[in-house]
């Protein structure tokens, strides 16, 4: 069996209409008159979407040519709010061609603006989700233990020199020396650097250091060191925050399932099997911890020399 042919489509659509107009006029209601927003003649559809027509008669549609609903209709063109089934009979079933054509028009004007809106929405929050997995990418970057590519960072070298003072000890000349490290590992963007510190001009102090989210810095470990062997006598008589008792590990045991867990830029004191102890300043990894730490318990002040 062929399919049916325009023509024959068309000629069918024609009768289809031409009887709901006979069925509208046997029923009383009209199937022509003014346009509901520019008064011009018009024939009316025949197609009563939603049944509303059908369903309240001619009453129903006297009541939408009144001055405050005809407003509203004339707005709703101009405006474009979002149609519902009563405002689809409407637009759809009264109007003239011209109207007709004009509200199709800013429909698809309206359209193409919230496609326009849409698509810049989901651009911004496209850039939103990179930046954001970039910035995740780059803090987890910061936080990776690596050995450097070749070439990848250049060789600097730098010193700076500390004073430092004391009511029953002449004063210290502290001077740091360091130079970037190819050969360690480096920590996201920054290079291992090998960090010497002299005290009165003899050297007291060699490790190597990086520079970490502003939690850790070159100096800072160093003076930490220069500070537990000079005043280690102080050191012993503070009140630690932990003490530990060096001996071997209970039988069965693993030696880092019994190591010791020190909180924070703190005092812990390591008592040996012969009784004696000794003083550690663990986890000061900044030059400011150890300064304000070096003031507030030893009363030794730790300045940045001059020129």
């Amino acid at each position: 069996m062929s399919a049916p042919t325009r023509e024959e489509l068309l000629r069918k659509f024609e009768e289809e209409r031409q009887q709901r107009r006979l069925e509208r006029q046997q029923m009383g209601l009209r199937i022509s008159g003014p346009c509901l927003v520019c008064n011009q003649e018009t024939d009316y559809g025949v197609y009563d979407y939603a049944g509303m027509y059908s369903r309240y008669g001619n009453k129903w549609l006297d009541r939408q040519f009144e001055p405050a609903k005809r407003a509203a209709h004339v707005k709703a063109i101009s405006e474009g709010p979002p149609f519902n089934r009563t405002q689809e009979v409407l637009f759809r079933q009264f109007l003239c061609r011209a109207c007709h054509n004009q509200v199709a028009r800013q429909e698809e004007a309206r359209r193409k603006e919230r496609d326009e809106r849409l698509a810049e929405h989901r651009a911004l929050e496209e850039q939103k989700r990179v930046q954001e997995e970039t910035a995740s990418a780059l803090r987890n970057f910061s936080k990776t233990w690596r050995y450097p590519e070749p070439q990848e960072f250049e060789i600097v070298s730098g010193c700076c020199q500390f004073k430092a003072h004391s009511l029953d000890h002449r004063p210290w000349s502290l001077v740091f020396r360091w130079r970037t490290c190819l050969s360690k590992v480096c920590i996201g963007h920054n290079p291992a650097r090998r960090v010497g510190l002299w005290a009165n001009k003899r050297l007291c102090a060699h490790y190597y250091g990086w520079e970490w989210e502003d939690q850790s810095d070159l100096l800072g470990p160093g003076l930490a060191f220069w500070v537990e062997k000079t005043f280690q006598r102080r050191l012993a008589e503070l009140k630690p925050a932990i003490v530990w008792k060096a001996r071997n590990p209970p039988s069965g045991q693993k030696l880092e399932d019994w190591a010791v867990s020190y909180p924070p830029a703190c005092v812990g004191h390591t008592v040996w099997p012969d009784g004696q102890v000794y003083a550690q300043l663990r986890n000061f990894c900044t030059l400011k911890q150890v300064t304000e730490f070096a003031w507030k318990y030893l009363r030794v002040e730790i300045r940045e020399a001059k020129g």
